[in-house]
Order: structure tokens, then C-alpha cells, then sequence
């Protein structure tokens, strides 16, 4: 149903090696009408050391790349803001799972 749909939808896939990532794609969906490969963040972070400030650029890029509408899943901002909040917390766990 459509109470049933989720606020957003994250995917990422990488290689980790390290505190960095190669071979790095990350689609966004739910939150959009179809889903979005995020180029311009995986730019940001594929290669680079991952760090705190580095996934803080990112989640911005993330969000400046995508219009994200309010909806009865939750407003543009609260999107925007789990966008960032999921996006460094699932590229950290990619990171420890090496």
C-alpha cells in the first residue's frame, strides 16, 4: 500500500581497501521518481580517504543533485537530511566489512 512506501531508498556498492573505496556506484530511489545514479557523490568519494568532513561533502553533493519532494513519506528537508545520514552510515559499513 502506500503507506507501505519508504521515505528513501540507498544502494551502494563498492570495493573497500582501507579507509577508501574503488569501484563505487550509488543509485538513490524511493525519494525519486525513478531511480538516480549518484555520479557527481561516487566522484566525491571513490579513491579518496573517507573521513567525517569528506562524507559531510558528499551528503551535500548528494542532496544539491536530486530534487526531493515532500510527500506523506516526509517533507524535502527530512529527506534531505536521512539522505545525508544514510549515505555516510552505509558507506562507513562498506568500509568494515573489508
Amino acid at each position: 500500500s502506500a503507506h507501505d512506501w519508504p521515505a528513501l531508498g540507498l544502494a551502494i556498492s563498492g570495493v573497500p581497501s582501507g579507509s577508501r573505496l574503488s569501484d563505487l556506484r550509488i543509485v538513490l530511489s524511493a525519494a525519486v521518481d525513478r531511480p538516480i545514479l549518484l555520479e557527481r557523490v561516487a566522484d566525491i568519494l571513490q579513491g579518496a580517504e573517507i573521513t567525517d568532513a569528506l562524507l559531510r561533502e558528499a551528503g551535500q553533493a548528494a542532496v544539491e543533485s536530486v530534487e526531493l519532494a515532500s510527500d506523506s513519506q516526509g517533507t524535502a528537508e527530512y529527506k534531505q537530511q536521512i539522505l545525508r545520514i544514510y549515505l555516510a552510515r552505509v558507506t562507513k559499513t562498506i568500509l568494515s566489512a573489508e
